[in-house]
């Protein structure tokens, strides 16, 4: 599977858009600040990231933003919202009008929403351009022109008092882009899933397909279970073979197959 490569767009730029109801928070400093974060945290992930500007006062017309994405899986714009009403603060998503950012835009969203504990619900919204069949705004139209899908993301609205001062608190910035890198590095399967199997206990009279496993494992590490091999019956060959195993690899000796004696003959992590 190829690298999955996204590019991060800080949205504004310098200082810009002063909250009214929270005057020290800046909508450019918020942004800049989640994603350099978010950039970290998906790095971790594998992903490689790049980014529309290199320096916070930087200037970049908003196609060309967009544009900056060729050749990558994602674009998208990091922002927090405006509205008239103080009382709204639902984080949303924009899309592109061809539905090719929906479910995650969808996704991450929701992520928002419960991560910052919104009252109003996540949700993801296209908007189409009044003067024809392409998307309202301009860095959404950027990416779409170099065949990438953009996703402008705002985190909830800068003139609810709760949600500018949670914006302001670093430490929330860094849950928010772990959250967030998290949504994406599952929507494009760069994490490994733990892999979740039965390990029943076993013991002296135990029948079945896992005593047959556990009796394989046995031979195949060099002890015996006696003339019948592996038939399936925990008998005292089996019982005998288990302890000496046990006792080998300085598990507890007492002929039960649980937990810890699985992952020491599977070669696995129990978590």
């Amino acid at each position: 599977m190829a690298k999955i490569k996204i590019c991060l767009d800080a949205g504004h730029y310098s200082k810009y858009n002063q909250s009214p109801v929270v005057p020290e928070y800046y909508e450019s400093d918020m942004a800049w600040k989640l994603h350099l974060k978010l950039k970290k945290y998906l790095e971790e992930y594998g992903i490689e990231v790049i980014t529309t500007r290199t320096k916070q006062k930087k200037d970049m017309k908003l196609t060309a933003r967009g544009k900056a994405a060729k050749g990558c899986d994602l674009f998208m714009s990091i922002h927090s919202n405006a509205a008239t009403k103080e009382s709204v603060d639902y984080p949303v998503a924009f899309v592109p009008i061809d539905g090719s950012a929906d479910a995650l835009g969808e996704q991450l969203a929701k992520c928002i929403e419960q991560t910052m504990g919104t009252k109003q619900s996540g949700r993801s919204m296209s908007r189409k351009s009044e003067k024809g069949n392409w998307d309202y705004y301009s860095v959404i139209n950027g990416a779409i022109s170099v065949g990438v899908p953009g996703i402008i993301l705002e985190h909830s609205f800068h003139t609810n008092i709760k949600a500018a001062k949670w914006l302001l608190v670093d430490s929330n910035l860094d849950k928010i882009a772990r959250a967030e890198a998290e949504v994406i590095a599952r929507y494009f399967k760069t994490i490994k899933e733990p892999v979740k199997i039965e390990l029943p206990e076993l013991i002296l009279g135990s029948e079945g397909e896992a005593v047959k496993t556990l009796q394989l494992l046995l031979i195949g590490k060099g002890y015996s279970c006696g003339s019948t091999g592996a038939d399936g019956k925990f008998g005292n060959n089996t019982s005998n073979a288990l302890k000496s195993y046990q006792k080998d690899n300085k598990l507890v000796v007492d002929a039960c197959c649980g937990l810890k004696s699985w992952a020491s003959l599977l070669g696995i992590k129990i978590i």
